[in-house]
Order: C-alpha cells, then structure tokens, then sequence
C-alpha cells in the first residue's frame, strides 16, 4: 500500500484557487469508478494574503492529504462507501470544533468531565439539534440522518458558518451578527428568485442565470445599485462553492460570470482638505451630538482610521504616555479587515485632543460602528454636508485622508500603510518610524476648535 502522503506522486504543497490555497490532486487509477471525481479540490480556508508563502497552508494540505489518502484506502478496501463518509465528515466536523471525534468504545472510556465538556459545548453553542454536529462529539450513539448533499439553500448560511467557525471566532459578536445578515439576505433572494428551497447539488445554471435576472431588475427599477447586486450575487456563489469544497461534492460553478455591468468606480467622493477646516472643524458645528460621536469624527478626519478601527479602541491600545502619542489597530476582540490593517497612527491635530478627551476609548460605539455611522451622517444630512449627494457620507472622510497625504507628497508606501491597505508585494515591517508617520501626519494636520 502506498504511503497517506503520495499515492503514487511526490509531497504535496498548497495550490492557490481564487485567493485560498488549496489541495489539489487527481484521483488514481486504481480508484476511477470507486471515486468518480477526476480531480479532488479541497479548501484549506486559509487566504492567500494572510498567508503569503503558504507555510500555514502546507502544514493544512498535509493534514487534508492524509485523511484523503486514508479515504482512498478505504475505498480500496472494500469498506462500506457510505459509513467511510460518514466518519470522514464526522472527524473533520469534529476537528473544526476544537474536539477528536471517537468511536463509541473510545468515547464510552473518556473521563467524565471530558465527556460533559462535549455535551456542553454542544448545548451553549446551540449544537445539540444538529445531529451531525452531535454525532462528531459524542460518537456512534447517535446516527445522524444529515446529508451533505441535500443541504438546501436555506440552509446555506448555517453550514458555512459551521464550515467556518473556527476562522469566525476571531470576529466579534457584531462582526458575527453582519456576517449573517447579509448571507441570509443574499440566500433569500435565491429562492424568491427561483421560487422554492432547492437542495444545494440540484442548482443549476438556470437558478444562477434567475438569480442574475431578479437582480437586474431591481437594479434597473432603482431599488439597489448595481455594486451591491454584484455583492449579494457574489456572495450566494462563495456559500455554494465552499460547500461543494468541503464536502467534495465537485458541483459544477454554476454562479461564474453573473457580474452586472456598469458598477460604480468610486462610490464615496472625498470632502476638500478645506471643506473639513473650514466646515466639519467650524466652531460649534457638531456640538449637538453627543461627545464620543463628535471626538470619534474628529479622530477619523486626522488619522482615516476606519469607523469600526475607530469604535473599538481601547484603553490598552490608545498610548497618550508616550513621547508620540499614538493609537494601535489590533485584533482585540474582534477580526481585523486583513493583517494590513494591524498599525500604530500618531495623533495630532483635533485627533490627539479628542483622544485625551476619551482615553478609555468610545464604550457607546464599541462593536456599533454602524450606530456611529448612522449618527454622524444623519448630521452631515441635516447640516447639508453632503452636496454631492447620498454617495457622499462618514467614509468620504477616509478618502480625504488618503488624497490629503498623496497632496502632501507621501509615498504610496506610506499612504497604504496609515490607510491600512495592503501593499503590493510581502509585508516584512512598515518601514517607518513613528517619527515618520508623524512627519507626514503633521503635514496635512487641521486646525482644531476649540471644543472637542
């Protein structure tokens, strides 16, 4: 018998497929008509750009390569097809959920405070009606009647986040409830679209091509613009795809190449470096809206944080002590946009005044970026801030930063960094002092009022 490792071929290494790295290999001969697939993907879930030379990615190939193999022999073996995919499924599930899955002998000897540790996770996290999920912690003692391939499109969101929920963890409460929200919104508009809850494997094309027609037509008849239609039809498309990788349903892409044409290129116009002065920094102008809403604007204006970065500063992560005071981005209970927004911002201007002034950070809006926004463009509305129509709004704000700096003559290096954006190539440091950052910041630093 061959070795987990190779069947027939040399050490694997992760493939990249659409931004994730991937396993990929081909089936055997010798397995052809006992696997029908010609060509096995399967997910590692980790990104690309989170992990550039794959290191991460080839300890996880490895770990998939070596359950596929043990598959593989299985199936050579003449074992029943049906229960080997059962306990595949069952271990992987288990795995993904912090757990080994046993066997009932094996789990009938686990101490009992370990037993009770499963049965418990498996009733505060709301697992315990899922009986694949109680199958794969608590063993054979409860035959699970779920199906991969029969998942319906209603069902979607739930298994993805199953699929994902030790990348989820990471996410905080609100990044877990907008990660839903906008997946059950999407799935919902698949069905109105096709008119029934069909199971996942029996879409086809002409659901895809539906979907596309429904959003069509509300783009044409204005009721959503042409960006988001693509969003939701992009986003029906990822939940389906990573199913059919997961389970190694090899589901043909049905939802490639649904994109509407005619997208918008920038949707949120920047204010002029004097509009803020002269403006959104005007004495008095915003002394109407509570204080954290207020400093939380002015903090954005000098350092484009983003409105969620800006929310969940903390005590820990604003440094008032310190030769140049400064702000850090961190992943403090929460998931970051991506590691390039992990940076230390110096505070100057209005934003160092409003940081002194909430040193404890914004306890109102921490994990409620989207209160702050609402607060903060319901008043640059209501002051008629916002001349170039409802595209323009808190994030123009953002925009500002990034052209103020590129006028001030910073780098594109520079200006990525303090935006947070990723760099065109491996991030190894910023390369730039706080000193730095604060040369530049103090070049496009505004005029505070008075009050903060």
């Amino acid at each position: 018998m061959t070795s987990s490792l190779s069947f027939g071929r040399g050490p694997t290494r992760p493939i990249n497929v659409r931004g994730f790295w991937y396993l990929v290999r081909r089936v055997p001969l010798a397995l052809q008509g006992l696997d029908t697939r010609k060509t096995v993907g399967l997910s590692t879930h980790i990104r690309v750009v989170d992990d550039p030379h794959g290191r991460a990615a080839k300890q996880a190939v490895e770990s998939l390569d070596r359950s596929l193999a043990a598959y593989w022999r299985d199936l050579l073996s003449g074992k029943d097809a049906a229960a080997i995919t059962m306990r595949r499924n069952a271990t992987l599930r288990a795995q993904r959920l912090g757990f080994r899955h046993l066997a009932l002998p094996d789990l009938l000897n686990l101490p009992l405070p370990e037993l009770g540790r499963r049965l418990d996770f498996l009733h505060r996290t709301g697992r315990v009606d899922r009986k694949d999920d109680v199958y794969a912690l608590v063993g054979g003692s409860v035959a699970p009647t779920f199906c991969a391939e029969h998942i319906s499109v209603s069902q979607m969101v739930d298994e993805v986040g199953s699929i994902l929920s030790v990348q989820s963890s990471k996410k905080s409460p609100a990044q877990k409830r907008r990660w839903r929200t906008t997946r059950a919104r999407a799935t919902s508009s698949l069905v109105r679209s096709i008119g029934t809850d069909k199971p996942v494997d029996q879409l086809t094309r002409s659901d895809a091509l539906a979907l596309r027609a429904y959003w069509q037509d509300r783009a044409l008849n204005g009721c959503v613009q042409i960006d988001s239609a693509n969003k939701a039809i992009g986003i029906v498309g990822s939940l389906y795809r990573t199913i059919s990788d997961h389970y190694q349903l090899d589901l043909p892409d049905i939802f490639q190449r649904l994109r509407l044409r005619g997208g918008e290129t920038c949707t949120r116009p920047p204010f002029t470096s004097a509009f803020l002065q002269e403006q959104l920094l005007a004495e008095g102008c915003f002394d109407r809206i509570n204080p954290e809403a207020r400093r939380l604007l002015y903090l954005i204006i000098e350092t484009g944080l983003r409105p969620s970065e800006a929310c969940n500063l903390t005590q820990s992560t604003i440094i008032l002590d310190h030769s140049i005071p400064h702000v850090l981005i961190r992943p403090e209970g929460r998931e970051l946009k991506s590691k390039s927004a992990m940076r230390d911002i110096p505070l100057v201007g209005v934003a160092l005044k409003a940081m002194i002034a909430q040193p404890r950070g914004f306890p109102r809006y921490r994990d409620n970026s989207d209160a702050l926004s609402a607060v903060l463009n319901k008043a640059l509305l209501q002051r008629g801030f916002r001349a170039t129509g409802t595209r323009q709004s808190l994030y123009s704000i953002r925009h500002s930063f990034s052209d103020r700096l590129r006028n001030a003559g910073a780098p594109d290096s520079a200006v990525r960094y303090l935006m947070g954006h990723a760099s065109a190539g491996p991030r190894y440091g910023d390369g730039l002092s706080l000193e730095n950052k604060r040369a530049w910041l103090a070049l496009i630093s505004l005029q505070p009022p008075s009050r903060v």
